[in-house]
């Protein structure tokens, strides 16, 4: 992703920045299709949280969500020192959900699941409709 996101950035064809390849070059199938995926990926990020939609939006019950804490060693240490200073208890890191499968599924399998949930969940709003 970082390596799309450089070549937009430079305004390069994206398999310059991936495989190297000639910018002077027109683009490739291979461009088009990796700038289709990125767009999907985009497209599917939940505007809260910034995960697919199809993970974080899922009601499905055997996928559930454990919060994480990512440790910072450098903000660890400023807060050490702001601590010296003022009695601050919070923890220190940022709070990230990580997802898992309580049957082992893989997350990947969730995604199809998920648009076919929300395409029955269309479905039924368009019957109520009809009524």
């Amino acid at each position: 992703m970082s390596l799309i996101k450089a070549s937009l950035a430079a305004g390069v064809r994206p398999t310059t920045m991936i495989l190297g390849e000639d910018n002077r070059k027109p683009w490739s199938h291979l461009d088009v299709l990796i700038m289709q995926a990125y767009q999907i990926v985009k497209d599917e990020q939940c505007s809260q949280c910034g995960l697919p939609r199809w993970l974080c939006r899922n009601s499905d019950p055997r996928l559930q969500v454990k919060v994480k804490f990512d440790d910072c060693y450098a903000s660890n240490e400023v807060k050490k020192e702001e601590k010296k200073h003022v009695n601050d208890d919070s923890k220190s890191g940022v709070a990230y959900p990580e997802f898992y499968s309580t049957d082992d599924t893989p997350l990947s399998d969730f995604r199809s699941l998920y648009y076919e949930q929300l395409a029955a969940e269309r479905a039924e709003e368009v019957e109520d409709e009809d009524d």
